[in-house]
């Protein structure tokens, strides 16, 4: 009787890497960014595709809370939209997400922590308030070919501007 490869693979293969790998990112103090000027993306997208290498193998179960949180890393403030995002990261936007132009979803999505580098690929596909709010994760990974980690966040961000 063979004991080739066939009994090295009895179940699923657990790998260890992706608790590895978040506690390499969650031991990282990320900064955010913020660019304002959405439009010149393609002047700074060299250097955040170095960020999004370093930022991307997160998918480790626990990423979808991190998402919660990281729309709430932004400095405390008075105010807020009426989606209960703080406005001290994104005071730049309209109360009305619905009525967004490009630019400010662009923005939006700039203000994100560890999706800086998207905000171009919103541009490209001419995604406004509208748009932005019947956005799915299927469309955000398949259709836009945005990593999981990333797209999560996304998609957590886009539900509170919902509520």
């Amino acid at each position: 009787m063979p004991s080739g490869g066939t009994t090295l693979r009895r179940g699923p293969s657990r790998r260890s890497s992706s608790s590895s790998n978040y506690n390499k990112i969650s031991s990282k103090h990320p900064s955010v960014k913020c660019h304002s000027e959405s439009s010149h993306s393609e002047d700074i997208s060299s250097e955040e595709e170095e960020e999004e290498e370093e930022d991307s193998p997160s998918l480790s179960p626990s990423s979808s809370h991190s998402c919660s949180r990281a729309e709430h890393s932004a400095p405390p403030s008075d105010s807020s939209a009426p989606g209960g995002l703080p406005l001290g990261g994104a005071s730049f936007l309209s109360a009305t997400p619905a009525q967004w132009s490009v630019d400010e979803v662009c923005k939006f999505i700039s203000s994100l922590q560890g999706c800086e580098e998207l905000a171009a690929h919103f541009l490209s596909q001419e995604i406004d308030g509208q748009a932005l709010l019947l956005l799915r994760e299927e469309h955000l990974i398949s259709t836009m070919n945005i990593k999981l980690g990333p797209a999560l966040k996304i998609c957590a961000s886009i539900n509170s501007l919902r509520e």
